[in-house]
């Protein structure tokens, strides 16, 4: 958590900044001011920890309307890890985090961290679930063919990046034809 002047010097952080003390660069600070209105980042991965996090930023106006001091927070995100403890998903399934424009920031395959570099806008199927597709069932980035789902993480209109969920389809296949046979 931190304070910083309107051109995003910082002044006031409870951890010590390391490298760069100006965040008006930042998509959290450029979206705080410009909609004096809270606003959200991007996911980024932290070098230090290897995490992804996102930073959340508020703008201090003055009487007059001007921007005076912008609050801002970055967390790391460990909710994905917990919440793949907390659910049974087949065998096979991959969850992928990226940022807004597709870049793998994390990914996972039978709840375990794997080594997730690349783009989701290689994919057949990435863009078509951007626009609003539901499902579609195509061939990941490791070659399986999943159903893959997407989902939007964001704050109004502003999007922090993306949510993949990709099912095997040879899991659920057999699944079902198994819950089938008599």
């Amino acid at each position: 958590i931190g304070l910083s002047d309107a051109e995003g010097n910082i002044f006031c952080s409870v951890k010590t900044v390391v490298g760069n003390k100006n965040i008006a660069d930042q998509t959290y600070f450029v979206r705080a001011t410009e909609s004096l209105d809270i606003a959200i980042g991007d996911y980024i991965l932290n070098p230090s920890t290897g995490l992804p996090t996102l930073s959340i930023a508020y703008p201090v106006l003055s009487f007059d309307g001007e921007v005076q001091t912008v609050i801002f927070i970055t967390f790391d995100m460990r909710w994905l890890e917990d919440w793949q403890k907390e659910v049974a998903l087949p065998t096979g399934t991959a969850i992928t985090l990226t940022n807004p424009n597709g870049e793998i920031l994390h990914r996972y395959l039978n709840n375990s961290r794997v080594a997730g570099e690349g783009n989701l806008m290689q994919t057949t199927w990435f863009e078509s679930l951007q626009n609003g597709r539901a499902t579609l069932e195509a061939s990941d980035i490791d070659g399986v063919t999943r159903l893959h789902m997407l989902v939007p993480l964001k704050l109004g209109s502003q999007t922090a990046g993306w949510l993949h969920l990709g099912y095997p389809v040879a899991e659920i296949y057999t699944a079902a034809r198994q819950a089938l046979a008599w």
